[in-house]
């Protein structure tokens, strides 16, 4: 399945118009996922957009979250399933109408066996949970599926987690080492993927005891999730979902992560650190070959990596209305600076004075997020102070803060 067209119209803070979604095409494109990669200021939409998308694929709360009550919106997200693929034919559309049912196009989502999706957020954290051998588990209602506002799928990653683990001890068993089962396949290219973003070696163990618990083999040192780093559980969160619940929905399939799917992510550079945000999208497109990914970022480091894909930039015009340029072919070997120059549009570069207070303000930020006590005050003054200089700064300071609450507000949500 493929998302190929989006129109939008009273839809705010878009000017009417329309996105395509052009195909990446060629011989180096093989066994990559197609990206779609959204860049912009904060306000002009980018999110607004992949709750439009999530709508069409069985998730209208996000959407309708997003907008006004009879603001007349209407929203058409066009698709098709393409080649070879175990789902149902189909070519056509989904319409969305706020305030009033267009009986020619009902806000009805295209159907889950057409198009299997998943979304995710790097916000959300990976959390212990008791996990327990074999244990059942109910399948991920479409709500938690499509998702970028908590955990991927719910709570129960963990324990699919741990079955996809008990299924790879019964496939050796069953099979010898020497031939890899379908379930060891997931799992050893899942710990393969987040090898090649952390740079060291990673795996999933299970530890033998009174009571069951799985752990995370980083590097020579085994941690149970909570001991994580939150970067690591931030991305384990959503890829390890990402993994688990494509491995159950094509359940019968040779090899489950090569069967077609939508992946929406928003913001995947929260609590990573730029090595690893330069890695984060290759490896996913290598994990995930037959997906189709649209991916909202800030990050130069997430841009610049992208070589294979297309950049969708969001500008406001003259009006203050945001209107969406067409998607410009990612090309290869882009540096950063071209990436904060030419696509998140930051031109100036800071004098030595500004460069000593933004690391005050960084070192401020790490402890506040480390501690929510007085050091959130303190890194609040270090923005407001560097918030006086030039807008860049200002949009950089602010952009970090922005995250630092989101977090913030995620963490106390999920305490309560």
């Amino acid at each position: 399945m493929r998302l190929t067209k989006l129109t939008l119209k009273n839809f705010a803070p878009f000017a009417d118009g329309e996105m395509d979604f052009p195909a990446v095409e060629g011989e180096d494109t093989e066994g990559l996922a197609e990206v779609h990669l959204f860049t912009g200021e904060n306000g002009t939409g980018k999110t607004r957009v992949l709750a439009a998308l999530m709508g069409a694929l069985g998730n209208l709360n996000p959407l309708q979250d997003r907008v006004r009550q009879d603001s007349g919106a209407e929203i058409e997200v066009w698709g098709k399933t393409v080649g070879k693929t175990t789902l149902s034919s189909y070519e056509g559309s989904w319409g969305y109408r706020n305030g009033a049912e267009d009986p020619a196009k009902p806000s009805f989502p295209i159907q889950h066996d057409i198009a299997f999706a998943l979304a995710g957020t790097s916000i959300a954290l990976l959390d212990d949970v008791k996990v327990s051998a074999g244990a059942e588990i109910k399948p991920a209602r479409v709500h938690e599926t499509l998702n970028i506002s908590g955990s991927v799928g719910g709570v129960g990653i963990l324990q699919r987690l741990m079955n996809l683990r008990m299924q790879v001890a019964l496939e050796r068993d069953a099979n010898g080492a020497a031939t890899q089962g379908r379930m060891t396949s997931c799992l050893t290219q899942l710990e393969q993927a987040i090898s090649t973003i952390s740079g060291k070696s990673f795996s999933i163990v299970v530890k033998p005891g009174r009571e069951i618990r799985l752990m995370a083999m980083w590097g020579d040192v085994e941690l149970y999730f909570s001991e994580l780093p939150d970067g690591m559980r931030s991305l384990l969160n959503w890829l390890a979902g990402w993994v688990v619940l494509q491995a159950e929905h094509y359940d019968e399939a040779e090899a489950p992560l090569n069967e077609p799917v939508v992946l929406i992510l928003d913001e995947p550079e929260n609590h990573l650190h730029p090595a690893w945000q330069r890695r984060v999208l290759p490896a996913v497109q290598k994990l995930f070959p037959k997906a189709q990914m649209f991916v909202v970022t800030h990050s130069p480091f997430v841009v610049s990596s992208l070589n294979v894909g297309w950049i969708h930039k969001f500008t406001r015009n003259s009006q203050g209305r945001v209107e969406i340029e067409p998607p410009k072919a990612a090309s290869r070997g882009d540096s950063y600076m071209t990436a904060v120059q030419e696509v998140l549009d930051l031109a100036e570069w800071f004098d030595p004075e500004t460069e000593q207070e933004i690391a005050d303000f960084e070192a401020a930020l790490d402890k506040a997020y480390e501690n929510n006590g007085s050091s959130v005050n303190e890194m609040r003054r270090k923005a407001d102070k560097l918030a006086q200089r030039s807008q860049e700064v200002t949009n950089l300071v602010m952009g970090l803060v922005a995250q630092f609450d989101r977090t913030a507000a995620a963490r106390e949500k999920s305490v309560n």
